[in-house]
Order: C-alpha cells, then structure tokens, then sequence
C-alpha cells in the first residue's frame, strides 16, 4: 500500500528437486488459516508422495496448532528454521520452504 509503510508477505512452496513454484499467495498479513488453504490446494494440484518434508521458518503461522495438527494428519514432517533448528538458518533457508519425497 502506497504510503503506509507496510511491505506485502509471500508464501512460496517451492519443490526443491525441480525448482517447480508449487504454490504461493501474497497477502499484507498471512495467517494460519491461509497456510492450510495453501496447502490444500497442493494436495489438490499434485499427487505427492505419502510423506514428505516441509522445511519453514518459525513465524507463528508454522508453530500454530491448526497448522501442526494438519501437518500432522496430512504426514508432512516438518523442520524448521531458525531458533528451532539445530543449525542456524541463513538467508537461503528462509527464502523458500521445501518438498521432499
């Protein structure tokens, strides 16, 4: 938004075999909610293995309990970034989230 001095979020999930953008949504503010809906077109668009990884960092739509209990049902196995990880995140870890078979 113009003058506001408020930047746009984007969620992007990136297969990191093939570099394929699987999924993404821009929105001023996105919450846990949205990362369901994203993922559950996913689901929709691509016949994915039946457990895979998603790499994310730890903002509070990852950490929420709608999102680990759907990550959960849906078998993704999820590693965080940053102050969850074993090792400290970098700039290239943030930058995308991941899908592995």
């Amino acid at each position: 938004m113009q003058g506001k001095k408020t930047n746009a979020q984007v969620l992007t999930v990136i297969d990191v075999f093939s570099r394929w953008n699987m999924e993404h949504i821009i929105k001023w503010t996105i919450r846990q909610e949205d990362v369901v809906i994203l993922f559950d077109k996913i689901f929709e668009t691509y016949e994915l293995p039946d457990n895979f990884y998603v790499r994310n960092d730890n903002g509070s739509q990852f950490i929420a309990d709608l999102v680990q209990q759907y990550f959960q049902n849906k078998n993704i196995i999820q590693e965080f970034t940053g102050r969850h990880s074993a090792k400290p995140a970098t700039p290239e870890q943030n930058a995308h989230h991941r899908i592995l078979s």
